[in-house]
C-alpha cells in the first residue's frame, strides 16, 4: 500500500529515461528529402508546443495550489480557537487533517515547480555551426540530409525533456487531486464537529465584595449625606433667627 501510494505520487528521485535515437540515412531523390525534411519540421513543431502547454499548466497548478494554502493557513488559527476546548482525540484529528492537505497541496507545488529549473531541462535546437562549420554542405542534397539529422537528433532529446516535464505534470495533479478531495472530507468533518459542539458561554461570577472596597465607595456618599445634614441644621437655625426678629419688631410697635 505504501509502494503504491509513494509510486503514484512519484515521491521517489526521479529516473531520466533515454530514447534511442536512429541515424537518417540519405533519401533517394530530392523531393523524398524534402518531404522527409517537412514531416520533421511538423514534429519539432509539435514538439516545441507540447513544452509550452506543460510549462503552462504547471504554472497554473502552483498558482492554484499557492492560493488555496493562503486561504488553509488564514483559517488555521481561528479553527484552532474554536476547537482548542474539544477533547484531544477529535482536535488531534483536525490537525492531522490539516497536514495531510498541506503536505499533498506542497508535493503539487513541488512538481510542478521543478519545470522552472531550466537548467535540469536541456533542449536542443538547430545551430549556425551547421552552416559556419569548415566541412559544411556543398550542395543542396547534402544541406537538406545535415539539416535533416539535425532534426531528428534534437526532435529525440527534445522529446525526452518533455516527457519528464509530462511526467511532473502528471504527479503534480495526482498530489492536487489527492488534496482537493482531502480538503473536501475535511471541510465535512469541520462542520459536523461545529454542529455538535457548543460553544461556551462566557460568565463572569463573583463569589464576594471585599470589604474595603465598600468602604471606599461609601465615604463619598457619607460626606454628601453629611452635608445635607449641615444644610439642615442652617435652614433651621436662619428660621430661628426669623422668628426671632419678628418678636423684637413686635415689642418695638407696642
Amino acid at each position: 500500500m505504501i509502494k503504491q501510494y509513494i509510486e503514484y505520487l512519484h515521491l521517489k528521485k526521479e529516473i531520466v529515461d533515454e530514447i534511442e535515437i536512429s541515424t537518417y540515412q540519405k533519401a533517394s531523390t530530392k523531393e523524398l528529402a524534402n518531404s522527409h525534411l517537412n514531416y520533421l519540421k511538423e514534429i519539432y513543431n509539435f514538439q516545441r508546443e507540447r513544452q509550452g502547454n506543460i510549462e503552462s499548466k504547471n504554472s497554473q497548478l502552483v498558482g492554484q495550489a499557492s492560493v488555496i494554502i493562503s486561504i488553509i493557513a488564514l483559517f488555521i488559527p481561528l479553527l484552532i480557537d474554536k476547537f482548542s476546548n474539544i477533547a484531544t482525540f477529535p482536535f488531534v484529528v483536525i490537525i492531522i487533517g490539516f497536514v495531510f492537505v498541506l503536505f499533498h497541496y506542497l508535493i503539487a507545488i513541488i512538481h510542478s515547480i521543478k519545470t522552472l529549473q531550466i537548467n535540469h531541462y536541456p533542449y536542443c535546437t538547430r545551430s549556425t555551426n551547421t552552416v559556419t562549420k569548415e566541412n559544411r554542405a556543398d550542395n543542396e542534397e547534402d544541406f537538406i540530409k545535415e539539416e535533416i539529422e539535425d532534426l531528428v537528433w534534437s526532435i529525440g532529446k527534445n522529446t525526452i525533456q518533455n516527457n519528464r516535464k509530462g511526467k511532473n505534470l502528471i504527479f503534480a495533479t495526482r498530489s492536487f487531486r489527492v488534496a482537493t478531495i482531502g480538503l473536501c472530507v475535511f471541510t465535512l468533518l469541520i462542520l459536523s464537529l461545529s454542529t455538535i459542539i457548543k460553544p461556551d458561554t462566557q460568565k463572569i461570577e463573583i463569589d464576594s465584595i471585599s470589604k474595603s472596597i465598600i468602604k471606599d465607595l461609601n465615604k463619598p456618599i457619607i460626606k454628601e449625606l453629611n452635608k445635607l445634614n449641615n444644610r439642615k441644621e442652617i435652614e433651621q437655625l436662619n428660621q430661628s433667627l426669623i422668628d426671632i426678629k419678628i418678636g423684637i419688631d413686635s415689642l418695638k410697635a407696642k
